[in-house]
Formats: C-alpha cells, sequence, structure tokens
C-alpha cells in the first residue's frame, strides 16, 4: 500500500465531533500516470493522523477504495463517493463495513474513465463524518 506524502489538510474537531479531527491528503500515483491516489481519516485529536480510528483510501490504479476501521467502540466506517465531470457529480456510492471495494463505477455500470475525479469523505457510523471532502482522480 503506498504511503501518503507531501502537504495534507488537518483540521481541528467541531462541536458534534466527539473528540476526532480529520486529516486528508492526495499524491500523483507511481503506477497510474495521471492518476491521484487520496486519503482521508478520522482519528482522536489527542493521537496524531498516523493513529487513525478510521480510513478511506481511494487507490487509482485500479479505482478501489479501501475502508479501514482500527477502534473497537462500536461505530463502523463508512464512506460517501461520488464521480465528477466536469465538477458535477456524475454517479455515486455510500460504502460501509471494512474491506476493499472495486469501484469501477460505484453503481457497477462500468470502469470509471481516465482522468475524471473521485469526491469522498470517510464516516464513523453514528459519530460523524470527515469535514472536509478529498478528491483523487481515476
Amino acid at each position: 500500500m503506498a504511503v501518503a506524502t507531501g502537504i495534507g489538510l488537518v483540521t481541528a474537531p467541531t462541536a458534534s465531533a466527539a473528540g476526532y479531527c480529520t486529516y486528508k491528503n492526495d499524491w500523483a500515483s507511481a503506477e497510474d500516470p495521471g492518476g491521484r491516489n487520496a486519503v482521508a481519516v478520522l482519528y482522536r485529536c489527542e493521537t496524531t493522523p498516523e493513529n487513525y480510528d478510521y480510513r478511506a483510501f481511494f487507490v487509482a490504479e485500479g479505482e478501489k477504495l479501501l475502508l479501514e476501521d482500527r477502534w473497537v467502540e462500536g461505530a463502523e466506517v463508512a464512506a460517501d463517493l461520488f464521480v465528477m465531470k466536469d465538477g458535477k457529480r456524475i454517479d455515486g456510492d455510500y460504502f460501509e463495513g471494512v474491506g476493499s471495494y472495486n469501484l469501477g463505477t460505484p453503481d457497477g455500470s462500468g470502469d470509471i474513465a481516465e482522468g475524471l475525479k473521485v469526491e469522498f469523505r470517510v464516516c464513523a457510523v453514528g459519530i460523524q463524518c470527515s469535514s472536509a471532502w478529498v478528491y483523487g482522480t481515476a
């Protein structure tokens, strides 16, 4: 699995954030020319993004979404995901539960065309979603 490099965005918790902070980042894919990997995480504010509790990771090569949950308090990881064309959402889906999801297009109708953006955020079901959307590129 690739490791995020570059500068990411860290946001402070909101009043409804239950002590969670968010982090997002995107970077060029070494395996998919023109593609951009992206990650969104929720982590307890007293720790660091590397010690995340919930993570959604878009892999440009093969258009996959990986959902990870490393916190055992009962909430499940989820993600809202949209395929974008010319700044508009043209397709979308909701994923819930730890796993690797081969996106094709979220509704399963075919491949995401090279160069289209994918917009997503990570959520802890019943607790909160990340406050900022992150963008990858197929």
